[in-house]
């Protein structure tokens, strides 16, 4: 439970602090230069991975929710 609370923490830091502030309108993916965080408890935080074809599975970040992965 604790780990999901940090993630969900440093997903919304990421996107307030990279993104410029609040988005209200738009769908969009983490940065695949700045995807990276760090936590004393778990480590570093891949908010944009690739699976093993290249394709994006990082977060998708949307006016009502975050989905997608992070590692």
């Amino acid at each position: 439970m604790r780990r999901i609370s940090i993630i969900l923490i440093l997903s919304v830091a990421l996107v307030f602090f990279i993104g410029g502030g609040f988005v209200l309108a738009g769908t969009g993916k983490v940065n695949s230069i700045f995807k990276y965080a760090w936590s004393d408890n778990i480590g570093w935080i891949n908010f944009a991975p690739t699976d093993s074809g290249g394709n994006y599975i990082g977060l998708l970040v949307t006016d009502s929710a975050v989905t997608g992965y992070a590692w």
